[in-house]
């Protein structure tokens, strides 16, 4: 192999990612920038391939088994041997020679070089795996040089390294390697630089972290900095802290490094060092156009740039959004309906064109442009906010679907951070003024007839839904039905929610106002009037809970379904139902169920996930642990039956009670009136979702069909690619346009699938790029907060859950989780309680938790880190508190 493939300048325009690896690529461009990059050259990745292929090829590298990324000492044990192969390998002459001739060219023997990785995944936009390989720095000598290359080569397979890798869904097959070898700079002072604050996100604060000597000691935490924040725009630094910076690492005569005691009490940079550093730092960002994490050292009076990548860390602001513009305030939309995940990109487009729909019809007003950030919707509420009268309602409302990011709001408002505006445009006001008093009377009407409104209401929305279901249905062409689907997304929320809306609306205010009556004036305990949500009937997800428990009493009674329900996998059993082999009982009675209920799935607002009429493998998950299921007093139809005499008994106490004074005579028949009222109405409050799934269930459908056309065509490698599609590409598409899809949908399917790797999404999120992921409650020791949703207390064995699928949830345990939407709820079924990090009083898990009369604590901070599977644990879902009683989980 020609030499040229195997070294190349650091400066050249070949030093490519794909030759050159994230940092040497990065370091060319820095170079083609003008800014101060020590000399040096890269061994490429073709240098890397011709040693692993001179070295036994795949068998150098073979990992034996699955990976498993949380087993530490068995990554550690396979790092070990394979770094032991590369240890006893040769290196090939061509690629020993190419090396030995390009550190000649830099100075040879007297040429002090820092040798440093740079693998074909590190320091890019999405993936950074910073730290995963190694640096070796004051190397001396070629012998030593070609030591240190092997090593670089070796620590791509660190046990660290790979578990990294798997986490990050990375392929090792996709992976190679290149070494940067640059002259080492003999740093008085050196250390980190974020263009972005790392901790809270702000895109205005740059962030410096400095020590004396080599970086080394700042990069592996072997001392405490010091450490500025600098103000990104004006750089002004807006705070030092002086570290004690005990020790700094050094170059050593003939090789190698040592450790020096430093003098900790002395500032590492003055004042006009910060500053510089940090304009150059300015320009680097604006340079590779992303936030950067720098390493740099200054010698000899000047400054020298060692590497740069970006920070991924950072959570994504939304599209065009200014940083340096006017605050906003954006509050995450998938924490309001129980979806942590990513959407696909077509199903996160047709529910942004939902909300707008919703958004007009309310105000008259909104635009098409999806303020989308990490694959979730973030709506912008900073006009409302900014409102001083419009914000009492819009807080309110907020905090049914998420109290914890109302006070994030309130701390913004109280910190004067967010402003104030006075009015808003004559057209939103005339908006305003024709949609509320509509609203209005639709709620008294409802007060006055209630069973005459929820029978209208249901009726409307159903024939809305079999409109839109036949429209996609009907499409003629591609084109026609992506204008149909936008038409009829924009139109979903209107012609449900805004129509049930008014209806199960008055049912939750006259719940909340009768709970405070009940206990101020009454005596009666705080959450009692929560506890007439128990056992309502007409909701729809309930009734789809207990048809599933009714299959499986039924499948008990059969010993054939039994039998295959509790030993065969279900997944199998998936398989045997798609092909109508499974016993039948069961397979008579799982098709009637998603005859009725297959629209439905986990994450089912999302167009793009799959239904379980797809793969009702989660259904036959849950019918297994419901055969578990053997104290007849814990069956859901039992204890959903007895919820609901447990309401009818506290709702004759409570109107005795209020019967009794001289003004008994008016309060027991208001207080009568209002139990009717919430127990007529409160199950209308899921019929809306379901009448959405039901929509995007039809469109999804008609898309899937296209997407086999776009197979056949060769334009889609699977139908359901084109879920990440997006509908002007469809339209060209349908036009007769040539386009790339394949290559569009592989990026954006790589995309999603490391969102959806993402374990902490924020609740609020500025425009500044701070982001917000608190809970009712700051983490710490003791008891842990929330908001108390459905009132009463248990004691049982914690069982966190991030995915329901393939779970199966033993009776009695208290299911802990992200969130929750109606795929969840047949666990609902087996668990004694809920506890979850996101949530508010209105959102979907509260709502079925009342009705099956679980205690529930929502807007619990990482309580699904804080809490681990085993542990004993109260919930008190009147007061919001989780007490641990038994650690050993």
């Amino acid at each position: 192999m020609p030499a040229t493939n195997l070294v190349l300048a650091l400066s050249s325009p070949e030093a490519t990612v794909a030759r050159a690896g994230g940092k040497g690529s990065n370091l060319a461009r820095l170079i083609a920038g003008g800014f101060p990059v020590p000399d040096g050259f890269v061994v490429t990745t073709d240098a890397y391939r011709a040693f692993v292929e001179a070295n036994g090829g795949a068998a150098l590298t073979a990992i034996p088994g699955e990976v498993d990324p949380d087993n530490l000492d068995a990554l550690e044990a396979v790092a070990e041997q394979i770094r032991a192969r590369f240890e006893a390998g040769k290196v090939p002459a061509s690629v020993a020679e190419a090396v030995g001739a390009a550190y000649e060219k830099l100075g040879g023997a007297a040429c002090a070089v820092a040798v440093r990785s740079s693998a074909t995944a590190e320091d890019l936009a999405d993936l950074s795996f910073a730290g995963q390989q190694e640096t070796y720095l004051n190397i001396v000598g070629r012998a030593a040089l070609l030591e240190s290359v092997v090593r670089c080569w070796a620590s791509l397979w660190t046990a660290r390294a790979i578990s990294y890798r798997a986490r990050a869904r990375f392929s090792d097959e996709a992976l190679s390697l290149a070494v940067v070898v640059q002259i080492l700079v003999p740093s008085e002072v050196s250390g980190v630089l974020f263009t972005a604050n790392p901790l809270t996100g702000h895109r205005g604060q740059i962030v410096i972290d400095a020590s004396f000597g080599l970086g080394e000691a700042v990069v592996s935490g072997q001392v405490e900095p010091d450490h500025f924040v600098v103000d990104a725009t004006s750089f002004r630094i807006e705070s030092r802290h002086l570290g004690e910076k005990a020790i700094a690492i050094v170059p050593k005569a003939g090789g190698g490094i040592e450790h020096k005691d430093a003098e900790g009490e002395r500032a590492s940079l003055g004042d006009a060092e910060v500053i510089e550093l940090s304009k150059i730092a300015t320009r680097i960002a604006k340079h590779f156009g992303a936030p950067q994490d720098i390493e740099w050292a200054r010698a000899g009076g000047r400054f020298h740039i060692l590497q740069s990548r970006p920070i991924t860390s950072l959570y994504p602001l939304p599209a065009d959004v200014d940083p340096e513009g006017p605050m906003r305030v954006f509050l995450n939309f998938n924490a309001f309906q129980g979806f942590p995940d990513p959407f696909t990109p077509l199903g996160g487009h047709a529910l942004n064109l939902m909300m707008l729909g919703m958004q007009r019809a309310m105000t008259g007003s909104g635009s098409r442009g999806a303020d989308g950030a990490g694959g979730r919707l973030f709506k912008d509420v900073t006009p409302a906010a900014q409102h001083p009268i419009l914000r009492r309602l819009v807080l309110r409302l907020i905090s049914n679907a998420d109290p914890a990011a109302v006070q994030l709001i309130r701390r913004m408002i109280d910190e004067g951070r967010l402003g104030e505006q006075k009015g808003f445009a004559f057209e939103t006001w005339a908006a305003l003024a024709r949609f509320w008093p509509k609203k209005a009377a639709l709620m008294a009407a409802t007060l006055a007839a209630p069973e005459r409104m929820r029978a209208r209401v249901t009726t409307e929305v159903d024939q809305y839904v079999e409109k839109a279901r036949a429209n996609a249905s009907e499409a003629a062409s591609l084109g026609a039905l992506i204008d149909i689907f936008e038409r009829d997304c924009e139109a979903a929320l209107p012609n449900t929610l805004l129509r049930t809306g008014p209806v199960f609306g008055p049912a939750f205010l006259l719940m909340r106002l009768l709970d405070g009556l009940l206990e101020a004036r009454l005596g009666f305990e705080r959450g009692t009037g929560m506890r007439f949500a128990r056992g309502v009937p007409g909701n729809i997800t309930t009734e789809m809970d207990l048809e599933l428990w009714a299959l499986a009493k039924a499948v008990r009674a059969d010993g054939d379904a039994a039998a295959a329900l509790r030993t065969r996998d279900a997944s199998e059993l998936s398989e045997s139902y798609r092909k109508g082999e499974l016993p039948g009982p069961l397979q008579r009675g799982l098709r009637a169920f998603l005859d009725r209920y297959g629209a439905r799935a986990v994450g089912e607002i999302d167009l793009g996930r799959p239904r379980w009429r797809d793969d009702p493998t989660p259904v036959l998950h849950t019918l297994a642990s419901y055969l578990e299921i053997e104290d007849p007093e814990r069956a859901p139809d039992a204890v959903f039956e007895a919820g609901a005499r447990e309401a009818e008994r506290l709702a004759a106490a409570c109107t005795a009670r209020a019967a009794e004074g001289p003004l008994g005579f008016v309060r027991a028949p208001l207080v009568r009136g209002a139990v009717r009222r919430i127990r007529l109405l409160l199950g209308l409050r899921e019929y809306h979702k379901f009448a959405m799934v039901q929509v995007i269930d039809g469109y999804r459908e008609a898309l899937r069909a296209r997407g086999r056309d776009l197979v056949a065509r060769g334009e889609l490698a699977q139908e359901d690619d084109i879920f990440f599609v997006l509908p002007e590409e469809l339209r060209r598409l349908a036009r007769g346009e040539s386009i790339d899809l394949r290559s569009r949908v592989a990026e954006r399917r790589a995309d999603y699938e490391r969102e959806r790797g993402r374990r902490q999404i924020p609740r609020v999120m500025l425009s500044t790029g701070e982001v917000f992921y608190e809970g009712m409650a700051p983490a710490g020791k003791g008891d842990l907060h929330g908001e108390g949703v459905s009132p009463g207390t248990v004691e049982g064995i914690v069982r966190v859950v991030r995915d329901p699928r393939g779970v199966r949830l033993l009776p009695g345990e208290i299911l802990v989780c992200p969130a929750t939407d109606p795929g969840w709820t047949p666990l609902f079924l087996s668990a004694s309680g809920l506890v979850m990090e996101m949530g508010g009083m209105m959102t979907h898990g509260s709502v079925v938790a009342r009705e099956y009369g679980l205690p529930a604590v929502v807007g619990v901070h990482q309580g699904t880190t804080r809490l681990r599977d085993g542990q004993r644990i109260h919930v008190d879902g009147t007061h919001g508190v989780i007490t641990l009683l038994d650690a050993s989980g």
